[in-house]
């Protein structure tokens, strides 16, 4: 079984040219700070008992932290999650920086970027639906998947939608609609909140390409939308965080958006923050085969456009 441990450092993420994120420098540059920790999790009869496997890798988090800077005080937080796996980062906060005990790269990764002292430790895990229940399983951390997490935090994935119901995948660094269709001035921008998530959906208050746009306004719901929208996603709890937005987990909630009411999703708040919210997602298309409902009710199809809606909350 393998985690990482994120040594003690002072790297600095101020100004990193777009080029070395793609290119390979920039996780050459992470990797003195990193190492891989391989925990024994087979006990002397050569089997793994989970609960065994459990204690020797809390075990070793502990020494890690303990070795570097004495401290039990340990924090725990959720710092990134996909379809296949959850990644926790397990580290000793400080109100102010210690100064020869910083942990930029831990900060940088830690829950509403509180300062991290001493080293701290990736954890990674994936978790299934087991008789309605969420079992978790601990899996191997890699250097590779850890430099993806941090990258992510810099280059980001929204989708735009068409009027025809093509639904393309777009890449942005700071804002959505940099170099799009949309110009700043002349678009608004209407928050859904789904789950534990954050929507932006982007679309100009007159666009040129006036079609109506079925899957944004299914989306949507409350009024017709026009014209090509930009979506991009953020985490809400406990603190915002840009998520990448992806064609497929984007069908994934349009098919439960037209299923459910928000009554019915709200239900999921809490589910969606403790567990996977991509495995959430996957449990719920199950009971709907993976259908879009493309009914549009009539007072939503004859009102008013959200476009120009200056108070469509």
């Amino acid at each position: 079984m393998k985690l990482i441990r994120i040594m003690q450092n002072i790297f600095s993420f101020e100004e990193i040219p777009y080029e070395n994120l793609m290119d390979g420098t920039f996780n050459k540059s992470l990797k003195p700070y990193i190492e891989i920790v391989d925990v024994n999790v087979i006990n002397s009869e050569n089997v793994i008992n989970p609960e065994d496997e459990q204690n020797n890798i809390m075990k070793k988090i502990m020494d890690i932290l303990n070795h570097s800077i004495g401290n039990t005080n340990c924090h725990v937080h959720k710092c990134y999650e996909n379809f296949e796996s959850c990644v926790y980062i397990f580290y000793i906060p400080s109100e102010t920086t210690i100064v020869g005990h910083e942990n930029n790269i831990g900060t940088f990764l830690s829950e509403k970027h509180e300062p991290v002292i001493g080293d701290c430790v990736i954890l990674n895990t994936e978790s299934k639906l087991v008789d309605e229940k969420f079992v978790s399983k601990n899996i191997d951390m890699t250097l590779t998947y850890l430099f993806e997490i941090i990258r992510s935090r810099f280059i980001h994935k929204a989708i735009i939608i068409t009027p025809e119901n093509e639904i393309k995948e777009h890449i942005f660094i700071d804002n959505p609609i940099t170099n799009t269709f949309l110009l700043e001035k002349s678009s608004r921008c209407y928050h859904v909140n789904f789950m534990h998530k954050v929507f932006c959906v982007f679309m100009a208050y007159e666009p040129e390409d006036n079609k109506f746009n079925k899957f944004a306004t299914i989306f949507c719901k409350r009024l017709k939308v026009h014209g090509g929208v930009i979506i991009s996603m953020l985490s809400q709890l406990p603190f915002i965080e840009v998520n990448d937005l992806t064609e497929t987990t984007f069908k994934k909630i349009l098919c439960i958006r037209s299923n459910m009411s928000d009554t019915d999703i709200n239900t999921k708040i809490d589910d969606a923050v403790k567990n996977n919210f991509y495995n959430l997602l996957d449990n719920a298309i199950i009971k709907f085969d993976n259908r879009i409902v493309e009914t549009i009710p009539d007072d939503v199809l004859h009102g008013v456009t959200m476009n120009s809606t200056l108070d469509a909350h």
